[in-house]
């Protein structure tokens, strides 16, 4: 029932605290495997980076403006960004790090 509500919302909110800018919060992953775009509050760090080099939505610093037309935009957009799951997935991102510990044995 929660991850429909996320699929069909039209934006989600991530709001990270300015004490907190250097974690990934678990609520990060749930809206990328929900394939809504997301509107990132807080300070830039490593969510923020996720959420804009994936294009998966806006970050916005705690002291910026959210602009009007953001809002008016997204809820016009049926397009939801690409489903990204697969690549943030732990089965994927355990053999990736296998590989990196493999290449430091060899």
């Amino acid at each position: 029932l929660i991850t429909t509500k996320l699929q069909t919302a039209d934006l989600l909110l991530l709001l990270i605290p300015s004490s907190r800018g250097d974690i990934i919060p678990g609520k990060l992953f749930e809206y990328i495997g929900s394939g809504t775009k997301i509107l990132s509050v807080g300070p830039k760090g490593d969510a923020a980076e996720i959420i804009e080099n994936y294009q998966l939505g806006y970050c916005f610093d705690f002291n910026e403006v959210i602009p009007n037309s953001l809002f008016s935009k997204e809820l016009n957009n049926n397009n939801s960004p690409l489903n990204l799951v697969d690549s943030f997935e732990r089965k994927k991102q355990t053999k990736e790090l296998a590989g990196y510990f493999e290449k430091l044995i060899i």
